[in-house]
């Protein structure tokens, strides 16, 4: 692989006390899975611990890392790192890379959950009219059902974080008043694989009552220069998703 010209790509963190962007260097893949607590970027892991006392904690914490290829895009290997923590509360985390040059991996997403209960599952790399894009979907944990989820373009410049805000105004602009609302893109498993490759966003819709569903949005999309384009929107009351 031939090595490109690489800007600032830009990463997603998400951990118990942040969610931010940052723009970090590209390492060896023995970076994120050797000695996986390093990789921690919630403040609280190794607070008042000297640079000798974080190493020895990290070294004798059992984890288990699993790498796995998504898929390709823009010419890049994408790959799955999720590790599971015995003795830290039993959590896993998720880890998004792309390979970016031999032996040399970029991570764009960076998720440490803030639940024991959370679960975290493969991404997946979705072809729909010729186009292609990365989602990532886990869950947060406890009762409501939300989840934590990202889509991503990809070009030769690095990652794209496609916003959901025109699905969500799309499908809130034809859920009939009189029967509820639609979930936000974090309140339900409204992206099924199935639909996505049709290029569609299943959104559910609750009903008056709070319970879900009165039905199912569904909302045509194409995904361009990386944003989500509406082609237009239609409630199905029978819908199952």
């Amino acid at each position: 692989m031939a090595l490109p010209m690489i800007a600032a790509w830009e990463r997603h963190v998400i951990a118990p006390k942040d969610d931010r962007i940052d723009h970090p260097a590209a390492h060896a893949l023995s970076y994120f899975t050797r000695y996986p607590l390093l990789r921690s970027e919630d403040s609280d892991t190794f607070r008042g611990c000297t640079p000798a006392q974080k190493i020895a904690r990290a070294k004798t914490t059992k984890a288990k890392s699993d790498v796995s290829l998504v898929g390709k895009m823009a010419g890049f290997e994408i790959y799955d790192v999720i590790t599971h923590f015995e003795g830290e509360g039993n959590t896993t985390w998720k880890f998004i890379l792309v390979q970016t040059g031999p032996g040399r991996f970029r991570e764009i997403y960076h998720l440490e959950p803030n639940q024991v209960d959370s679960r975290v599952e493969p991404s997946i790399v979705v072809n729909s009219n010729g186009e292609s894009f990365l989602r990532t979907r886990d869950w947060v944990g406890g009762n409501g059902g939300y989840t934590y989820e990202e889509y991503f373009s990809l070009d030769r410049d690095g990652p794209i974080r496609i916003d959901l805000g025109p699905i969500g105004k799309a499908a809130a602009a034809v859920v009939p008043s009189d029967i509820g609302q639609s979930m936000g893109p974090q309140g339900a498993d409204w992206s099924n694989p199935e639909d996505l490759a049709k290029s569609i966003f299943s959104v559910p819709v609750v009903g008056k009552n709070l319970r879900c569903c009165s039905g199912f949005i569904h909302v045509r999309f194409r995904v361009e220069h990386g944003h989500f384009i509406v082609l237009g929107a239609t409630y199905d009351a029978e819908a199952e998703h």
